[in-house]
């Protein structure tokens, strides 16, 4: 069970949340200009929306809870402090939400990073500036689409030295195949750079239409 105190912070979040809730993301990203073009997806649901707080569900069906969250009724009995973390975790964690997990709206100021040592066990890959948001995998799994984990207070430049820029970031649907909508471009003089750098790095996926 949780306090209101803890359940205000749930309240005043999730509608950040939720405005990625069962969308996907391909997000490319790159050193520099002379660097081949990387990429990730990211997928947002609602089971992943309270570990970033520090918070677990241990009672009741999800979608229920995350339904009752959204619509600001009474959640505290169904939610909990997750394991190995306090309350002061849950501010903490709630402050790195509120300023990174947007990486679409801050795309030009985050960056990206891969997991090195210990970290590897937390999360694969990270994106950030001064906090991160990490991102993986569900366990034994090494390919498909990445899941928000948790929140930190850690710098990118912790994680390494070289940290990747955004060049675009695509979005869809959970249910669509491919995607379909355009969120960023890092290059206003190269409005159709997306299209370019899919046509000669990532065509082979076929995983795009985009108008």
């Amino acid at each position: 069970m949780i306090s209101e105190n803890i359940q205000k912070i749930l309240f005043d979040n999730i509608h950040i949340y939720e405005e990625k809730n069962n969308k996907d993301y391909f997000i490319c990203f790159s050193i520099g200009k002379n660097h081949v073009p990387e990429y990730e997806e990211i997928c947002f649901r609602s089971e992943n929306y309270w570990h970033l707080l520090a918070c677990k569900l241990h009672e009741g069906e999800n979608e229920q809870i995350y339904a009752k969250c959204l619509n600001g009724e009474d959640i505290t009995k169904y939610i909990g402090i997750a394991e190995g973390h306090t309350l002061k975790d849950v501010y903490e964690k709630e402050k790195v939400f509120k300023g990174v997990f947007d990486f679409v709206r801050r795309a030009k100021e985050v960056k990206i990073a891969y997991a090195n040592g210990a970290d590897q066990d937390t999360f694969t890959m990270a994106i950030g500036k001064d906090n991160i948001v990490g991102y993986g995998r569900p366990k034994g799994c090494n390919t498909g689409l990445m899941f928000p984990k948790s929140c930190q207070t850690k710098s990118i430049g912790r994680i390494t030295r070289v940290p990747k820029k955004i060049l675009f970031i695509l979005s869809k649907q959970k249910t669509e195949s491919k995607y379909t909508q355009v969120e960023y471009i890092a290059s206003k003089k190269e409005p159709f750079i997306h299209n370019q750098i899919i046509n000669e790095c990532f065509s082979e996926l076929e995983l795009f239409d985009l108008k």
